[in-house]
This record gives structure tokens, C-alpha cells and sequence, in this order.
């Protein structure tokens, strides 16, 4: 009907009805288009082989991307999708939880199919994360098919990257940890011993050798970060300042 223009006129006045039922003539018989060709050859015409499902399925029966119909019958030449990206969050942990273990529960925003089950909407998730003693800023989890969904894929992985804050009295360095501890003259003058309390909230008895200065440090072995996946512990390194401001 398209290839002929003056079908085609008629199909865009008046419709299909007319066109296949056609006005009454004056003998009452109806003046209509009657289809009498080849549909193969009209599809061979148009795709160059008469079997329009051709390249619709692979062999093994599932659909072929960029087909005749393209995705889900999207349309010709349609473009593969792309993969979906990894899904990347921060895990926010204070140096007693890295110092100790934590069980924490991340949120985060991923790719969800529709009802579709092609285009993909944000959902809010949430996620159970083991952080072992020992963790860093520089550990990355990586969980296999829980992030982003994409048509035509499977699930991209959660990535969790690590965030240390900062602590109020301790010093990350490497697996070494920091105190620095404020003393009066008179004590440093005397080397008098003083207490520290750890991250696990033990008590540390550190005595002085000699007169505090400010470039005294004091090395406690074994009282550091744990080395995660080694049953090993660094070191815990006192720093001690004096207070020129107190009385003697």
C-alpha cells in the first residue's frame, strides 16, 4: 500500500476501513484493496531476506543486541548498553573501631531494574559491613554483584573504601600509633611515671628514665595498631610536653 501512491493517498484521507472496504459503487458492490502479493518477498525487499526474525535470536536462542529490532524491539542498529559502573561508598570509622573491630551499617543510593525490567531508578540500600582490627584508609572492600544493575548484565560490585576520623588524644602513623602527653615542669623535672588510657580502655602504667624534654618520646612495644591478619601488634609511641605555665 505505501510503495503506491495512490493507495496510499487514499489509506491517509480516509483511513483503513475505506481503503480495505472501499466506497459502495452504484451496483452496491464494494471498490476495495484486496493484498495479493508474496509478504516474503516484500520483507527480502526491504531487509534483504525474507525472514524478518532472522537476526532477532543468536543461535542459542537469546536475543542479539543491535538486532533488526534492537533491544527489546528498540529499534535498528540500536547500540549495546553499557555495563553498569561499580557502586563506590565511604565507610566513616573511628580509630577505636579500626583499633578494635566493628560491625557497621552502611546507605547508599544504587541502579534498580523498573517494571520493565530494563531501565533502571535509585533505591536506597543498606548494607552490613565486619570491619576487622586492623583496617585503614587505604582498605577497599569489594562485594561481587551488590551494586549498580544494567540491562543485559549482570549486577556491578559495592566497592567500600575506608574513612578514618580523627581521634581526640591518638595519632595514626603507618600501624605505629601516637600519644602525645601534656606534663607539668616539676613532673618531668622528677621523671615522675603517669598513666595513659588505651583504645580498648585499658590503663598503661609509662615511667620516664630520665628528665622530660620536649623531644622525649617513649616506645612501648606491642601497644600500636593490630596488623590485620597477623596476630601482631606495633608499636605505641609517648610523646611528652612539658607546661611551662604551671606552677613548680
Amino acid at each position: 500500500v505505501l510503495s503506491d501512491s495512490k493507495k496510499k493517498a487514499i489509506y491517509d484521507q480516509y483511513g483503513e476501513y475505506i481503503l480495505k472496504h472501499g466506497f459502495p459503487g452504484k451496483d452496491g458492490k464494494d471498490n476495495c484493496y484486496r493484498y495479493s502479493g508474496n509478504d516474503l518477498e516484500i520483507f527480502e525487499k526491504f531487509f534483504g531476506l525474507d525472514n524478518p526474525f532472522f537476526d532477532l535470536v543468536e543461535s542459542t536462542g537469546s536475543q542479539l543486541e543491535g538486532s533488526m529490532f534492537g533491544s527489546a524491539y528498540g529499534g535498528l542498529h540500536q547500540k549495546p548498553a553499557k555495563a553498569p559502573a561499580d557502586l563506590t561508598i565511604i565507610c566513616k570509622c573511628s580509630l577505636e573501631e579500626l583499633y578494635m573491630g566493628a560491625m557497621k551499617k552502611i546507605e547508599f543510593e544504587c541502579d534498580v531494574f523498573g517494571l520493565d525490567g530494563k531501565s533502571t531508578k535509585k533505591s536506597k540500600g543498606t548494607h552490613d559491613i565486619e570491619i576487622k582490627p586492623g583496617y585503614s584508609k587505604s582498605t577497599v572492600l569489594r562485594f561481587s554483584e551488590e551494586g549498580n544493575c544494567g540491562y543485559s548484565y549482570p549486577k556491578s560490585d559495592l566497592l567500600v573504601s575506608i574513612e578514618e576520623l580523627p581521634h581526640a588524644k591518638y595519632q595514626r602513623k603507618g600501624n605505629d600509633l601516637i600519644y602525645v602527653h601534656k606534663i607539668l615542669l616539676i613532673d618531668a623535672l622528677c621523671s615522675i611515671p603517669f598513666e595513659i588510657e588505651t583504645l580498648d580502655h585499658r590503663k598503661i602504667f609509662v615511667p620516664l628514665a630520665e628528665v622530660a624534654n620536649p623531644d622525649t618520646q617513649t616506645i612501648i612495644p606491642g601497644e600500636g595498631m593490630p596488623i590485620f591478619e597477623e596476630a601482631s601488634l606495633e608499636n605505641l609511641n609517648i610523646e611528652q610536653k612539658r607546661r611551662f605555665d604551671c606552677p613548680i
